[in-house]
């Protein structure tokens, strides 16, 4: 009788395990949301846009608020005709979201700003976040943070806790700089085949001769509000322009709105070289 009873414990414990086991394994798969961005990068030998694509895991079970975000941005098509960017002293990344494209526009050499989204609780682990501890590694992304102007040093890294709005980052490199201090909520696999391609193409645009450096800067309005202006950086004389925005030490400013330098890739046409045409969840 007692064989019996130690048997029927065992089965039931066995039965139990097997049932977490495949409850923690649909858990995980439905915690991973699969997004594809379909790019078009500038091929300078041919002198013609070439498709891309970058299949991007985005890790929910991590990061829940960013990712239902991002995932939402995706579906409203937020990040359609958005471009390739990166930011002067931060060349180990790209950036991507917040800038779109129009080269039928006469002002702002056709650069215009996406949609300003809502901030995101900074879901990282100076945001009072521990499980989205992915590293800032090549082949994540993570979201840029809403800089605000929090002290003198403008040391806004190791102050701000919260995170950003929708513009995206990619490292090519490792940063351990920010590890912790910003939200890294997608991965994508570096040894498939596409998304290979899709990096090497990016990085390789990036690295000719071919870019351009723009300075995006604010001038405040009459009303208060902040006017976008983007010019070649051989035009940006800072002195000259009336009303230059800039955050102020001590104050709860965005310092992302602080004039700043980007490299874009430029075709032979003088035109954006790497934009994303279209994003979509899977």
């Amino acid at each position: 009788m007692n064989k019996l009873k130690r048997l029927f414990i065992t089965m039931t414990a066995f039965i139990i395990a097997c049932v977490c086991m495949l409850g923690l394994m649909a858990c995980s798969k439905e915690d991973i949301v699969k997004a594809k961005f379909n790019i078009e990068i500038y091929n300078y030998t041919d002198s013609e846009m070439d498709s891309f694509t970058l299949d991007v895991d985005l890790y929910r079970h991590l990061a829940p608020k960013t990712v239902n975000a991002i995932s939402k941005y995706i579906k409203d098509g937020y990040y359609d005709n958005t471009v390739f960017y990166k930011l002067d002293e931060h060349s180990k990344q790209f950036m991507i979201g917040d800038l779109k494209y129009d080269p039928e526009l006469q002002e702002n050499e056709g650069f215009y700003l996406n949609e300003e989204m809502p901030t995101v609780e900074g879901e990282f682990k100076h945001g009072g976040t521990t499980g989205s501890n992915l590293k800032h590694n090549n082949g994540t992304v993570g979201l840029w943070r809403t800089w605000a102007a929090q002290d003198v040093s403008y040391n806004m890294g190791r102050t701000g806790t919260d995170s950003g709005r929708a513009t995206l980052f990619m490292p090519t490199a490792r940063m351990q700089a920010y590890d912790d201090y910003f939200c890294v909520f997608g991965v994508y696999d570096v040894e498939d085949t596409e998304n290979k391609k899709t990096v090497l193409a990016l990085t390789s645009t990036f690295s000719n001769e071919n870019y351009k450096e723009f300075v995006i800067y604010y001038t405040r309005e009459a009303d208060g509000s902040l006017a976008f202006h983007c010019v070649n950086a051989d035009n940006f004389f800072k002195d000259d322009i009336e009303n230059l925005y800039e955050a102020k030490a001590g104050s709860a400013e965005l310092a992302c709105y602080n004039y700043y330098t980007i490299q874009v890739p430029m075709n032979a046409q003088g035109q954006v070289a790497a934009l994303i045409k279209s994003a979509k969840i899977k």
